[in-house]
């Protein structure tokens, strides 16, 4: 098959024997070496830092739900990464302790998100309920 047909396009990985853990992950065939007959292949940083060499044998074209979990898995990543990052957790922590300071006694910063977002999901229901009239 032509090289370029999946060049630049999410792919799923598959039967790959020598790293199983891989197999059914969604990447993106980045490049094809000729000489090895191999397309790099780019995963979540969390599943694999550098781009990874498979043959096209091994690599399929996703369906949209494939597409859809290899997406969720890539941000599940970045919140994971996020999440572990000392510096940040250091400046939401400040964060929160600033905004607590300037609320009432009662209200705690929870009681703020929880608004935001039922204030963000009427909207959308709003927006979505005005295109429809």
């Amino acid at each position: 098959s032509d090289p370029a047909s999946l060049l630049q396009k999410q792919v799923k990985i598959h039967s790959v024997s020598a790293k199983p853990e891989l197999n059914n992950k969604i990447g993106v065939a980045q490049s094809f070496l000729p000489d090895r007959n191999r397309y790099l292949v780019s995963l979540p940083p969390h599943i694999s830092p550098s781009p990874i060499a498979l043959k096209a044998d091994n690599l399929a074209i996703p369906s949209f739900l494939e597409k859809a979990r290899g997406k969720a898995d890539e941000v599940w990543g970045m919140f994971l990464t996020v999440y572990h990052d000392d510096n940040l957790r250091a400046v939401l922590r400040r964060g929160v302790t600033t905004v607590e300071s300037q609320l009432p006694p009662n209200v705690k910063v929870q009681h703020l998100v929880i608004g935001a977002l039922v204030l963000l999901l009427g909207l959308i229901y709003f927006i979505g309920l005005s295109k429809t009239i």
